[in-house]
């Protein structure tokens, strides 16, 4: 029988200026119609109707790689982004953990690097790492977030 949501503003996305009424979800769960509530009704059968209350309804955002949702914690790494050289690479983390205060009990991250933009032409390898130490853990991504 599904379920029909109403009193709501929803927003499928599909252009710009794109709104509906009403959103029929059939006994699966998925959306079967989304539209003008009238045509929601006819094409319910009976369905439950819900009252939304004036909510406003977009939809769902499923990152299954999670690229999006691991993104934030980038913002406490050191930003490579800039670095042109394994010395740059160097002198940033250097700097990071220093600013920091990061001690041997933790770790040293860097991220965004691109080794296209490196004069090296090349990934950083373990001896970038250690150049910036070797008693404290050191981890840095790619700008592909690999």
């Amino acid at each position: 029988m599904g379920k029909l949501f109403c009193n709501a503003t929803f927003v499928p996305l599909t252009d710009e200026d794109a709104r509906a009424d009403a959103l029929l979800v059939d006994d699966e769960g998925r959306i079967a119609f989304v539209g003008p509530l009238e045509e929601a009704r006819e094409r319910a059968g009976g369905a439950e109707e819900v009252d939304l209350g004036g909510a406003a309804v977009l939809p769902g955002l499923i990152d299954p790689h999670s690229h999006f949702t691991g993104s934030l914690q980038y913002l406490l790494f050191a930003d490579l982004s800039a670095c042109t050289s394994f010395a740059e690479i160097t002198d940033t983390l250097r700097e990071f953990a220093a600013k920091r205060h990061i001690g041997p009990d933790g770790v040293i991250m860097g991220n965004g690097y691109d080794q296209n933009n490196l004069v090296e032409q090349r990934h950083p390898d373990k001896s970038v790492l250690n150049a910036v130490s070797t008693d404290i853990p050191v981890l840095i991504t790619h700008v592909s977030n690999h």
